[in-house]
């Protein structure tokens, strides 16, 4: 299991590696972090800097091997959308998408 307590995350990329690793993320619910941690389903997502949830969510998921084996192959199965390809493709699609838009003029 990885902790990600973080108060602030651009992107997550400790939890993206540890996903990709078959490993189950605890993290904070900021930024990049709750577009890449699905609470239930890869992990847990814990609101606030509250220790108290950050310990609980870890019991239940060591206390349930099935719960920690299907976060562990949801996980796996989410890090494999990130891929150098995909990036560029959506970073293509919204140069295309940008490019279309009228420019703001300021008086």
């Amino acid at each position: 299991m990885t902790v990600v307590p973080s108060r602030s995350e651009s992107f997550g990329l400790v939890a993206l590696e540890s996903m990709a690793c078959g490993t189950p993320v605890v993290a904070a619910a900021v930024g990049g972090l709750t577009t890449l941690v699905d609470d239930g389903v890869t992990g847990a997502l814990i609101d606030g800097g509250d220790s108290g949830a950050y310990a609980d969510a870890i019991e239940e998921i060591l206390a349930s091997p099935l719960r920690a084996t299907r976060y562990s192959t949801a996980a796996v199965l989410e890090a494999r959308r990130y891929t150098w390809r995909s990036t560029a493709h959506d970073l293509g699609n919204l140069f295309d998408e940008l490019e279309t838009r009228r420019l703001v003029s300021c008086p």
